[in-house]
């Protein structure tokens, strides 16, 4: 169970299996994802594996008056088939990712009653930046000292960033 009670699914085939039985998730497909999920998040890079990992087929998918919030990259998202579900008051959508930013101020998702649109931000910026300075720091220092580095990028991570 996750906070609040809620039964917590993810759709991510990078997670080993050890760590979905720890954490007691369930893992599906992304059609089970979005048929049985009154909330969707997407949390994944934008890569060639994840555009438009939700299309109009997942979009049309999801439960009625499911909530879809993409804080991951416009990317994710078919965002013609996104208007399209709003406009039939199928789901709701908290975004603040496009595929063009700054949105257009007659972009039709503006004018979904159902679509919570935000400015993206990730974090402090000050903040952000001191915690990749300070890993950096650290690093240096681990190499200097012959010991290995706590945060370095390793092979595995490649495919994360295609695109």
């Amino acid at each position: 169970m996750g906070a609040f009670g809620a039964q917590v699914s993810i759709c991510d085939p990078y997670i080993p299996q050890e760590i979905v039985e720890q954490q007691k998730v369930t893992r599906l497909d992304i059609n089970d994802l979005c048929e049985s999920c009154d909330v969707v998040v997407l949390c994944a890079a934008a890569n060639s594996g994840t555009k438009h990992v939700l299309g109009a087929r997942e979009l049309q998918r999801m439960k009625q008056d499911a909530l879809l919030i993409n804080v991951a990259r416009a990317s994710l998202v078919d965002t013609d088939a996104l208007v399209k579900e709003l406009q039939n008051n199928h789901i709701h959508a908290c975004v603040d990712v496009f595929d063009q930013e700054p949105l257009d101020a007659d972009h039709p998702i503006r004018s979904c009653k159902n679509a919570y649109l935000t400015p993206h931000r990730a974090g402090g910026v000050l903040a952000s930046g001191l915690k990749v300075l300070g890993g950096l720091i650290d690093d240096l220092e681990a190499r200097q000292q012959q010991q290995e580095p706590q945060h370095a990028f390793k092979e595995c991570m490649l495919s994360m960033l295609d695109g």
